[in-house]
């Protein structure tokens, strides 16, 4: 498990397991506005916390999670 704050990049793939939090996911979706993300929903290593808190249960880590697999796509162009 994991815990995220506010403010602070969420460092691996999950899902919420507690509480909600609004996640700026523009480094991967270019989505302008924050996104609530609630217990069940799925969120990114690479994305932002900007307000609330949640616990994640941990799906990917390390170069297994989505952010790590856009940044080879992204390296090999």
């Amino acid at each position: 498990m994991s815990f995220c704050i506010s403010m602070l990049p969420i460092p691996l793939d999950g899902m919420v397991l507690e509480s909600e939090a609004m996640v700026n996911q523009a480094a991967l979706t270019g989505e302008s506005m924050p996104v609530r993300k609630i217990m069940g929903a799925t969120v990114y290593a690479g994305t932002v916390v900007e307000a609330g808190e949640c616990v994640l249960v941990v799906k990917a880590e390390g170069s297994a999670n989505r952010y790590a697999a856009l940044s080879c796509i992204l390296f090999m162009l």
